[in-house]
């Protein structure tokens, strides 16, 4: 499919190629020998070496494999040090690539297929916006509690046991990704936490990007995206120090005047201070749910980082866009890539391409 390259005097090509798959697919096909791009690659005189990672959908599985991947790239390079490194990356194997490539000092290229690039930034959370959740989280499980043990029940308190019963399941799911991300605890933390995650900035001559229109991965990830920007910009509505300031004084307010004229009519004032905090936790609560596409640890991740994905990494990359694929029983244009001819045949041309400038460069 491509022409043959030179061969060392050892017998190894002048180029390796590392395949690495994507989320949930560890055993993937497309890696093997028998899938159609190790094929091609293999027929045109490279090295072809799949690598295996968990493919466990969390951010902490994917800093792993990144040290894994660094790990094994470096073998190669003990192996057959003349030889030249690529990576082919599936999905979120990109993003793993990226890093892996980042890390690893010598020159190492990487083309992505369908990867939806992580980004991050970090988050800063007033302190008085959290005082505010944990009072009123604490408050909305007390009602949810009393709620449950009272018989019969109005569709309000269905309401709040349901949100009462999803801020328990975030609240476990934090404690879970702070275990996962324990080595990372101390000075600095949330620095190392985003850094782990947001993808490194690239240059146009070692990343090539291939996507198609119509990605459904991807489509899901920023459908959850939007959910979280949303969420996240009603909870900082409902967090501001001057509205929570303004409804304390006049609650305090009404609780007086309501004491000095002896009366009750004013204790409607109590859902003017009970209404806005419950909607601010249960604005948090869809944030933490939200953040769940990136991975188990994404509720606790989003805590100190807001993530995003983007259709190129940070930096330049040569991108080509597919037009849409056509329907094809039920499998994913997301898994099409890597078995479509136009992607394989660019694939191999920009390896060649590749070591015909560091061919040129070395003359």
């Amino acid at each position: 499919m491509g022409r043959r390259i030179n061969r060392n005097s050892g017998g190894t090509a002048d180029v390796t190629v590392t395949l690495v798959h994507g989320t949930y697919a560890r055993n993937a096909a497309w890696t093997s020998s028998e899938g159609a791009l190790h094929a091609a690659l293999s027929g045109a005189g490279y090295r072809v070496v799949p690598f295996s990672w968990s493919g466990k959908n969390s951010h902490r599985a994917r800093d792993r494999a990144t040290s894994e991947l660094v790990t094994h790239l470096e073998s190669q390079m003990a192996a057959a040090p003349k030889a030249r490194q690529w990576i082919v990356a599936h999905s979120h194997g990109g993003n793993v690539a990226l890093r892996a490539m980042e890390a690893v000092d010598k020159s190492v290229s990487t083309i992505t297929l369908a990867t939806p690039f992580i980004h991050s930034r970090g988050r800063d959370v007033p302190i008085h916006q959290a005082l505010m959740t944990a009072l009123f989280g604490i408050l909305l499980i007390s009602l949810a509690c009393t709620s449950a043990l009272t018989e019969p029940k109005a569709w309000i308190d269905w309401t709040i046991i349901s949100f009462a019963a999803l801020l328990c399941l975030m609240l476990a799911l934090c404690a879970v990704g702070l275990a996962m991300h324990r080595k990372k605890l101390g000075r600095g933390f949330r620095s190392k936490l985003v850094t782990s995650i947001h993808s490194p900035s690239t240059v146009v001559s070692r990343t090539t990007v291939i996507r198609s229109a119509g990605d459904e991965a991807s489509t899901f990830l920023v459908a959850g995206q939007f959910i979280g920007w949303l969420t996240g910009a009603s909870s900082r509505l409902f967090g501001s120090f001057k509205l929570w300031t303004f409804i304390l004084l006049t609650t305090q307010a009404s609780i007086l005047a309501a004491a000095a004229l002896h009366t009750r009519r004013l204790a409607f004032m109590q859902y003017f201070f009970a209404v806005p905090g419950l909607a601010l936790v249960a604005l948090i609560t869809l944030l933490l749910s939200s953040s769940l596409v990136f991975g188990i640890d994404g509720p606790f991740v989003s805590l100190f980082g807001f993530s995003s994905v983007e259709a190129s990494p940070p930096g330049k990359a040569v991108l080509m866009q597919l037009e849409p694929f056509a329907p094809q029983g039920r499998r994913l244009a997301h898994s099409r890539l890597y078995d479509d001819e136009r992607v394989i045949r660019e694939v191999l041309q920009v390896i060649q391409q590749g070591m015909a400038k560091r061919t040129l460069t070395k003359q």
